[in-house]
C-alpha cells in the first residue's frame, strides 16, 4: 500500500475517539483551510470540506483539491502542520491507541518504494528520533500531494443488482473494525447485572452461598473461576465495543445495527437457555458454545471483522440485562 491522504487517514480514522470522517479531513485541513493560509476556491470563495468530498477522499475516489496542495511549498508548512495535527491528535486520538497509529503511518512510510529516498529518510528520523508531531505531520504533507484517485469513481449509470451487491460488500469492508475498549480494572456501574449473574453461577457450582470477586482473586480454590470471569469480562468489552462502534458510525448507527443483532443473538440462543442443565455453569458454557454456531443476518454481521466469536459470546453477557436471561437454575 502506498503512502497517500486515502491511506493516512484511515490510519488516523482508526485511533480516533469519535469515527468521522468529515471531521478528520476538516481537522487535518484545518490549518490550511484557514489561518494562516486561507486557502480559496477557484472563484475565490473560501474553501469548505464536505462530507461528500471528505469521503471521496477517504476511500481513494478522487485528488486531493489543488489550491491545498500548492501550499506544501510554503517553507513554514512543517511548523504550521506540526502544530496543527499535534492539536488534532490531542484532542481526537485515543491515548491507549496513539501508539497504533504511529506504527500504522511508519510502517506506511517504510514500505512504499515510490517516496523519493530523502523523503522517506526525513520523515523515518523524525519516527526514530520520537519527534512524533513532526512526523506525523511530514508524512501528512507528503500524502496529500501524492496521487488519492486510487480506486474507481462510483458509476451513476444504471447498474445490475450483482454490481450494486458488489459495490456494497466493498464499502462494507472499507468500514474499520471497532476500537477495542482497554478493559478496566475495576468493575464498572454498569457490568453489575452480569457480573452477579456470573458469581451467582460460580457459587451454585461451588456448592457455597455466594462467591463474590474477591474470592476469585484471593482463593486457590476458585482459580478456575477467576480464569472463566477474566474471560467473561474480555467478552462482555468487545460485544461493547462493538455497540460503541455502531453508535458513533454514521452510516451504521439505527439502521439494523446492535439492537438487530442482539436480538439475533437471543432468538439463535434462547432454546438453549431453556434447556435443563445440571447447573448454570453448564448451562452459560453451552450457550456460549451455541452462540458461536448460530447465523446471523443483520448489517452488523457481514462487516468484515466486526462480530467474531468473541463479540457473539460478550453479547450473551448482555442478554442478561436486555432480556432477562438467567444461567442459573432457579429453584
Amino acid at each position: 500500500m502506498i503512502l497517500n491522504y486515502s491511506s493516512y487517514s484511515h490510519a488516523c480514522y482508526n485511533g480516533m475517539i469519535k469515527q468521522n470522517m468529515t471531521s478528520l479531513a476538516i481537522n487535518l485541513f484545518l490549518f490550511i483551510i484557514e489561518s494562516p493560509y486561507n486557502v480559496k476556491t477557484k472563484k475565490g470563495k473560501p474553501y469548505k470540506i464536505s462530507s461528500k468530498t471528505a469521503s471521496d477522499w477517504f476511500y481513494g475516489y478522487t485528488n486531493i483539491y489543488e489550491n491545498l496542495i500548492k501550499v506544501v511549498a510554503d517553507p513554514n508548512v512543517l511548523q504550521n502542520a506540526s502544530e496543527n495535527i499535534g492539536n488534532f491528535i490531542e484532542s481526537s486520538i485515543n491515548p491507549d491507541l496513539l501508539t497504533q497509529v504511529y506504527d500504522k503511518v511508519y510502517s506506511l512510510v517504510n514500505e512504499d518504494e515510490t517516496i523519493p529516498s530523502a523523503v522517506k529518510k526525513e520523515i523515518i528520523e523524525m519516527y526514530v528520533d520520537e519527534a512524533k508531531y513532526d512526523f506525523m505531520a511530514r508524512a501528512f504533507l507528503y500524502a496529500i500531494t501524492v496521487n488519492n484517485e486510487m480506486n474507481p469513481k462510483p458509476s451513476h449509470k444504471r447498474k445490475t443488482t450483482d454490481q450494486i451487491i458488489d459495490e456494497m460488500i466493498k464499502e462494507i469492508e472499507r468500514i474499520p473494525k471497532p476500537v477495542q475498549i482497554v478493559i478496566p480494572k475495576d468493575l464498572k456501574e454498569e457490568e453489575m447485572e452480569y457480573v452477579q449473574a456470573l458469581l451467582s453461577v460460580y457459587s451454585e457450582k461451588s456448592g457455597v452461598t455466594f462467591v463474590t470477586k474477591d474470592d476469585l482473586e484471593n482463593k486457590d480454590e476458585y482459580k478456575t473461576y477467576k480464569d472463566d470471569f477474566e474471560e467473561q469480562r474480555k467478552y462482555y468489552y468487545a460485544a461493547e465495543s462493538l455497540r460503541m462502534a455502531e453508535r458513533d458510525t454514521e452510516t451504521l448507527h439505527d439502521k439494523h445495527g446492535f439492537e438487530s443483532l442482539e436480538d439475533e443473538v437471543y432468538d439463535g440462543v434462547i432454546d438453549t437457555v431453556r434447556l435443563p442443565s445440571s447447573s448454570g455453569y453448564e448451562r452459560l458454557h453451552k450457550v456460549l458454545q451455541q452462540v458461536t454456531t448460530i447465523s446471523l443476518n443483520c448489517l452488523l454481521s457481514h462487516i468484515n471483522g466486526w462480530v467474531e466469536n468473541k463479540e457473539r459470546k460478550g453479547i450473551c453477557h448482555m442478554l442478561v440485562k436486555d432480556k432477562g436471561v438467567k444461567w442459573k437454575n432457579e429453584k
